[in-house]
């Protein structure tokens, strides 16, 4: 039988080198793509850690988290702006955009380089052989599977209760940590639902992070500062009505669950 210890460490590597595959290929006037896998693949390795940290205790899986955290946070703003870039139309505000763009692009290539240290020292403690205390990793992963189901129906609660954009970040990294958890070591083929809620998710994230990179760009009397305003309205408005599509999202989920019917 397959255990904790073995299980996620083969997982969290797997996932690791991959990432590493993506960062080579990471290019400001290349495939955006190359830098979202990156930090796709970043984000399922310490995601699998950080679920199952608690069966992991007595292994380097806390270090590693944080090591991938931080190189996963390197790459945020690069990945907001490769989102954001392509979608303006033609004008003073795009071009603003594409210019923050290459110099957040220059920042995350310099943070890189200042993590290789930091990338062998992940890649030299996945190598190791873990301490096993015997943990199969099956049951271990239902344990991990209702401890998720339960912080997603808190945090449903709470948001249809009372909604802020913090909270919906929190409900939309619990359901991509389920959905890798699924992917990753579950049932990938029921996962309908929680997808659906990812990518209601996903937009509305992105409408937050657009919002807050035209705030700077909104002062001043320039044709760009006052398209930058103009947007931020519209912005404005698509949060709300991506707000109303997740809230029967949430409640979608909740009724199902109350149903006793599985909502992975």
């Amino acid at each position: 039988m397959e255990t904790v210890a073995t299980g996620i460490r083969e997982r969290a590597a797997t996932q690791y080198d991959t990432a590493l595959q993506h960062l080579t290929g990471v290019d400001v006037d290349g495939s955006p793509e190359a830098l979202h896998q990156y930090r796709v693949h970043l984000r399922k390795a310490r995601s699998l850690l950080t679920l199952y940290r608690d069966a992991l205790a007595d292994t380097p899986a806390a270090l590693l988290a944080q090591l991938l955290g931080e190189q996963a946070r390197a790459a945020n703003l690069a990945r907001d702006l490769d989102v954001f870039w392509p979608s303006l139309d033609p004008g003073a505000l795009k071009d603003e955009v594409g210019r923050l763009r290459q110099r957040t692009y220059r920042i995350f290539h310099a943070e890189a380089e200042q993590q290789q240290r930091d990338r062998e020292l992940a890649l030299w403690l996945l190598k190791l052989s873990w301490p096993c205390d015997g943990r199969v990793l099956a049951p271990e992963t239902e344990r991990v599977r209702q401890h998720l189901k339960s912080r997603i129906e808190h945090q449903c609660q709470r948001l249809l209760n009372r909604s802020s954009t913090p909270q919906w970040h929190r409900l939309r990294i619990l359901i991509k940590r389920w959905r890798y958890l699924e992917t990753l070591c579950g049932e990938p083929s029921q996962l309908a639902l929680l997808k659906e809620g990812q990518t209601l998710l996903g937009d509305f994230n992105d409408l937050c992070s657009q919002r807050i990179l035209l705030k700077p760009l909104q002062a001043g009397k320039g044709k760009a500062a006052r398209q930058a305003r103009q947007y931020r309205a519209e912005l404005k408005a698509a949060q709300m009505t991506q707000k109303n599509a997740l809230d029967d999202w949430i409640q979608h989920l909740l009724m199902k669950n109350s149903a006793d019917a599985p909502i992975r």
